[in-house]
C-alpha cells in the first residue's frame, strides 16, 4: 500500500480486521494487535490462530516490536492488566499540566482532551455544568471560582482513577442512570468475586433547555444515554 494516501489507515484497518476476522481475544488497531485470554492455555491457542493466519496472507511481524505473554500492556492510551482498565498516566499527565482555559477554544480543548478518558470520571457532568454553560453560543465569558472548582474535580479525578472491570459475559451486569436539572448520568457495573466493580462511566448533559429535577422527561434522557454508553 502506497504512503501518502488519506484512505490508508482505513484500507489498512478493514485489511487487518479481515485477515485476523472470528478468533476471539483479539483487538486491532493498524499495526497494533493485542491477543488476550484468561488462561495462558487459551492465549496461547489464540495467538497460534493469529500466526496462522499471517502465515496465509503473507503477514510479516517485527520481532523487535513483539512482546509475548506480558502481564500488562498499553493500547490507545489505555493500560491494560488482569486487575482491569486504567489511563496512561503519562497521558493523563498531559491534561494535569495544562493551565486554566481564559476562552471558549482553550476550554473546549481541554474538555475534549479530558473527554477522552470520561469512563473514569464519575460525576463528571454535574461538575463540568459551570464548564459547558459557558460554551453555549449566547454565552459571555465569566471564569467564575465554580468554573475554577470544576477544573479542579477534573484533575483530581484524572490524578487517581479508578481500575476498570474488564467486561464479562457471564458476571451479573448492573446499568444505573440519574438525572438532573443540569446533568445526566450512568454507570455500568459488573459484579466480580461479590464485588460490584465499575465497568463505565457515562456522563452527558440534558438536551434543550435548562429544566428542573423533577421534569420526567429527564429520566428518559439518562436512560437514553445508558443505552448510548
Amino acid at each position: 500500500m502506497a504512503f501518502g494516501l488519506s484512505s490508508a489507515p482505513s484500507c489498512f484497518q478493514k485489511i487487518m480486521s479481515l485477515i485476523l476476522a472470528g478468533i476471539q481475544g483479539v483487538s486491532i488497531y493498524l499495526d497494533d494487535v493485542v491477543v488476550h485470554a484468561p488462561s495462558t492455555t487459551l492465549h496461547d491457542a489464540r495467538l497460534e490462530q493469529v500466526f496462522q493466519r499471517f502465515r496465509q496472507h503473507n503477514v510479516t511481524l517485527n520481532v523487535e516490536k513483539c512482546v509475548f505473554g506480558a502481564e500488562e500492556v498499553e493500547f490507545l492510551g489505555f493500560r491494560l492488566s488482569r486487575a482491569g482498565i486504567t489511563p496512561i498516566m503519562s497521558h493523563t499527565e498531559a491534561i494535569l499540566s495544562l493551565p486554566d482555559p481564559r476562552s471558549p477554544s482553550q476550554l473546549s480543548s481541554f474538555l475534549g482532551m479530558a473527554t477522552y478518558y470520561l469512563r473514569f470520571l464519575p460525576h463528571c457532568s454535574d461538575a463540568t455544568a459551570p464548564l459547558r454553560q459557558l460554551l453555549r453560543k449566547d454565552a459571555v465569558w465569566d471564569w467564575t471560582p465554580a468554573c475554577q472548582e470544576a477544573v479542579r474535580i477534573i484533575k483530581r479525578q484524572l490524578t487517581s482513577p479508578p481500575t476498570l472491570a474488564h467486561f464479562s459475559l457471564t458476571a451479573p451486569t448492573l446499568v444505573t442512570c440519574d438525572a438532573s436539572g443540569v446533568a445526566l448520568g450512568a454507570v455500568f457495573a459488573q459484579v466480580h468475586e461479590g464485588v460490584e466493580r465499575p465497568g463505565l462511566h457515562h456522563p452527558n448533559g440534558p438536551s434543550g433547555s435548562d429544566r428542573s429535577a423533577g421534569d420526567p422527561g429527564l429520566r428518559t434522557q439518562a436512560t437514553e444515554t445508558a443505552e448510548v454508553g
